[in-house]
């Protein structure tokens, strides 16, 4: 009955608008498709792991948002974000992913990476963890300016005198927040856990309850990231965490002794 109810609709269409595909017009009314665009805004104070159509992970900082299409297209993957977020992109060569970020466009096949782009900031910046990614800025004179990011380079792009620079980071023996390392801990009370994090990480961490640092803490972590870490520690010891500033601040009642 509706594909009837269609064929009449789109037969006295086609008599009032001869250049109108009679075939498309049906089709569109029986199956219509929908696309509709997806906006995720993290509003805790925590780092919130978001998963995109492709299986691709997205971990956004609070306040970070991102809009996508319900599903991608055939031939690329286009995505609009602002804020700070550890993308980890799954690899699809012949479906190339793109991240837009004001007048930033980066260009990703398959790695990992970090992307500051807040909306009043000065400056954008890409930090490559894995693989590789291309990024492309309107210049000065509007001409498009382009840069290819390799593991331990970084991008910047000024956005008043719209330079777009490459830069090489020093080696270190911290990790950013979002590489996976192997770490692990028995019995170890809050306060050791905390020390060892914060020399691996480049990031600090504070307690709002001193008296939780003696609570005793056992965990074997293969490949983590830091996130994951504070997650499954926070999930032990029946705690939660906020993030500011790069300062991690753990909130929790002290342990029974």
């Amino acid at each position: 009955i509706a594909a009837s109810i269609a064929f009449f609709i789109a037969v006295w269409y086609v008599a009032t608008n001869k250049e109108t595909d009679l075939m498309s017009l049906v089709e569109n009314i029986v199956s219509p498709t929908e696309n509709k665009l997806i906006t995720y805004q993290n509003k805790s104070q925590q780092i919130t792991l978001h998963r995109l159509p492709d299986s691709s992970s997205v971990w956004l900082h609070p306040n970070a948002s991102i809009s996508y299409p319900s599903v991608f297209e055939e031939k690329q993957r286009r995505v609009s974000f602002s804020g700070v977020a550890f993308f980890d992109i799954h690899k699809n060569p012949s479906k190339p992913f793109y991240i837009q970020s004001g007048e930033m466009r980066i260009k990703v096949l398959g790695t990992s990476f970090n992307v500051n782009a807040l909306d009043k900031s000065n400056i954008f910046q890409i930090s490559v963890v894995t693989g590789s990614v291309q990024v492309s800025t309107p210049g000065h004179d509007e001409n498009e300016q382009t840069i290819v990011l390799k593991p331990k380079q970084q991008g910047i792009f000024e956005i008043q005198s719209k330079r777009l620079l490459l830069s090489n980071s020093t080696p270190s023996e911290r990790k950013e927040i979002f590489e996976p390392i192997d770490i692990q801990f028995e019995d170890k009370p809050l306060e050791q856990v905390i020390t060892r994090l914060q020399n691996r990480f480049n990031i600090q961490i504070q307690l709002s309850n001193s008296g939780i640092s003696n609570c005793q803490f056992t965990a074997d972590f293969e490949q983590q990231s830091l996130p994951v870490i504070l997650e499954m520690l926070c999930t032990a010891l029946d705690a939660s965490y906020t993030i500011s500033d790069q300062i991690i601040l753990i909130d929790g009642l002290p342990c029974d002794l």
